[in-house]
C-alpha cells in the first residue's frame, strides 16, 4: 500500500491553511509571498531533505507557507499567530530556526493546545 503522509505542527495548527511547495534550489523559489488561487500565502519555514547525502548535493528544498487570507478564510495575522502559539519573540533569535524546522517536521501524532484554552482555578 502507499505510505500515507504523517502531519507536521502546521498541518494541525492551520489545517486547510498549509501549502507545500518543492522548489529546485538552483532555481528562483516562489518567494517570502504570493498569491494562489486567490489566497494570499506567506513563507513560514523551509526544509532540506534528510537524506545521508552532502548538503552540497541536495536538489530541491520543502517550502511551507501559509494562506493568510483568501476566499472562506478569516484573514489572519501569521506573525502573531506563530508568537502566540510558539513564543517566538520570548526566545533567542538565533533558536526561531530550530523551532520552525520542528514545527516542519512529521511527527507519528501531535497533541496540543493553545495557551488561550487553559483554565486556571
Amino acid at each position: 500500500g502507499s505510505k500515507k503522509k504523517k502531519p507536521n505542527c502546521f498541518e494541525e495548527f492551520f489545517k486547510d491553511r498549509t501549502y507545500e511547495v518543492k522548489v529546485n534550489i538552483n532555481e528562483a523559489s516562489p518567494g517570502k509571498s504570493f498569491w494562489h488561487d486567490g489566497r494570499q500565502l506567506e513563507l513560514v519555514a523551509g526544509k532540506l531533505p534528510r537524506e545521508k547525502t552532502s548538503r552540497f548535493n541536495v536538489k530541491e528544498m520543502k517550502l511551507m507557507y501559509i494562506a493568510t487570507e483568501g476566499p472562506n478564510l478569516p484573514k489572519i495575522n501569521l506573525q502573531k499567530q506563530l508568537d502566540t502559539t510558539c513564543s517566538f519573540s520570548s526566545i533567542a533569535h538565533v533558536k526561531v530556526g530550530a523551532r520552525l524546522s520542528h514545527l516542519q517536521s512529521e511527527a507519528q501524532h501531535i497533541c496540543f493546545t493553545l495557551a488561550s484554552r487553559i483554565e486556571f482555578f
